[in-house]
């Protein structure tokens, strides 16, 4: 049972988060004035339907919906958020994507070590794959 009220509830808490991290200025902790407003309203519009219905597909406890909203979850936040961070980090980047990085994420606030000249995931970004993993993790469990 608390499982699946974490299936729901962590959906919606990543929501919150993004909505926070995209939108409001809380220089170092995220650079939104360096993302543009037509970004910022494209990352609206495909994440917070996305992860509504993901917490609205495990709360009516449907099993072929949790499976959807699962394999939902797993393309648009696992794969993407490895490819967009992590990869990077460990592999680096063309010079120009280089560039685009340094600036959204210029100031911001950074724990791990940087790796020659590759991109570094801003805590910011760390605690929003954490959210991610426990979404990942909740959503199994519940499914169990």
């Amino acid at each position: 049972m608390l499982w699946m009220i974490s299936a729901v509830t962590t959906p919606l808490a990543l929501a919150v988060y993004l909505f926070i991290i995209n939108w409001i200025d809380l220089f170092p902790w995220n650079n939104v004035r360096a993302v543009s407003v037509r970004r910022k309203l494209l990352l609206s519009l495909t994440n917070y339907p996305l992860l509504c219905f993901i917490a609205w597909a495990f709360l009516l406890g449907i099993h072929v919906l949790m499976v959807g909203a699962f394999v939902m979850m797993s393309i648009f936040y696992g794969i993407f958020y490895i490819v967009s961070w992590w990869i990077p980090y460990f592999y680096g980047l063309s010079e120009r994507q280089q560039q685009e990085y340094e600036r959204k994420s210029a100031g911001t606030v950074t724990i791990l070590p940087r790796i020659g000249k590759r991109p570094v995931p801003n805590v910011e970004r760390m605690i929003a794959g954490g959210l991610i993993v426990l979404m990942f993790v909740s959503a199994i469990q519940a499914m169990g």
